[in-house]
């Protein structure tokens, strides 16, 4: 990421930098969401958050330090400007995407003016908790990745198939069952991250316009 930064800057030193961040333990869950959707992971949740680093179950690439928002921030800002990095939270957009995109738009000194933008939010595509269990085992068995070399068998458009599957099956589950389950992984992350995240979110709200408190992140 530093190497990419540097080539940002040498390239387009004029360029502006919009960070969207997000609540940690939230983005932790929907990282995993990803994991297991668009990477073939096969590990549990409590594997996810807390792998061996060597051996067998060893997840590459994944690493608290990431969540620390404040690093990459701060090195932009002393790349490019102060003035060139705007931070906004992810729960800006999620509340009020109207004031989202009018800082946007000021950031970037854009004029809405001949422009239409939709203000919406846009839809969340993370599956459920079941649904996400249901892709892990799929994988496990049929999808060769970087995270699983020896599946029981290699079978890539069965296992795309059963993804879809698993998806129809797990919304004809009570939306009650799902935001349970949903709320005890947000449990078992929270109590993994502790104050982790403290230090940095502190640094971060000293480099965001908005007050992040309200936004449940941890200072």
């Amino acid at each position: 990421m530093i190497p990419l930064a540097g080539r940002i800057a040498a390239i387009l030193p004029e360029a502006k930098i919009l960070f969207v961040v997000r609540r940690q333990a939230d983005m932790i869950l929907a990282s995993y969401d990803r994991y297991l959707r668009h990477a073939g992971g096969c590990a549990s949740l409590d594997t996810y958050i807390a792998p061996p680093r060597l051996g067998r179950g060893a997840l590459p690439g994944f690493d608290f330090h990431l969540f620390e928002y404040h690093r990459l921030v701060l090195l932009y800002r002393r790349l490019l400007g102060d003035e060139a990095v705007l931070v906004l939270p992810w729960e800006l957009l999620s509340t009020d995407p109207s004031r989202f995109v009018d800082l946007v738009q000021d950031f970037a000194d854009a004029s809405p003016s001949g422009h239409q933008f939709d203000r919406s939010f846009p839809k969340d595509d993370s599956r459920t908790p079941t649904a996400l269990d249901l892709y892990r085992l799929v994988n496990r068995m049929l999808l060769r990745s970087r995270f699983n070399s020896t599946p029981l068998v290699d079978a890539h458009m069965l296992a795309l198939w059963l993804h879809r599957r698993a998806d129809q099956l797990a919304q004809g589950l009570p939306s009650t069952l799902e935001e349970f389950r949903r709320r005890q992984w947000s449990l078992r992350v929270s109590e993994a991250i502790g104050h982790r995240f403290a230090s940095s979110n502190r640094c971060l709200q000293g480099l965001s316009l908005i007050d992040l408190r309200p936004f449940g992140y941890d200072m």
